[in-house]
């Protein structure tokens, strides 16, 4: 997913993310972010369960912080081959067996 698609499906200014560390940055690094840290998500302020950098045009990297469902609706969506009401049904049908 580009940067910009992601900052507006989290409707989001990216002069309101933090400076990051220029990539790459080990997941300890990541984990210490959100994981003893407490950090906001980005786009609710519920706490953040995952963390990334994305290099903002002109800004350069900045941390993009978010919770679960957030996360979710950000990550690239491309590899998805079944439409999205399939991929319910499916799941439905999983429960009821």
């Amino acid at each position: 997913m580009q940067v910009n698609d992601m900052l507006r499906i989290l409707n989001v200014d990216s002069a309101q993310l933090p400076p990051a560390l220029r990539p790459p940055v080990r997941a300890e690094e990541a984990f210490a972010r959100v994981g003893r840290t407490a950090q906001p998500c980005v786009s609710c302020g519920q706490p953040a369960t995952a963390t990334r950098i994305v290099d903002v045009s002109g800004a350069g990297p900045r941390w993009i912080d978010t919770c679960t469902p957030h996360m979710i609706a950000s990550t690239k969506r491309d590899g998805t081959s079944a439409h999205e009401s399939k991929a319910l049904n499916a799941l439905r049908r999983g429960r009821t067996q």
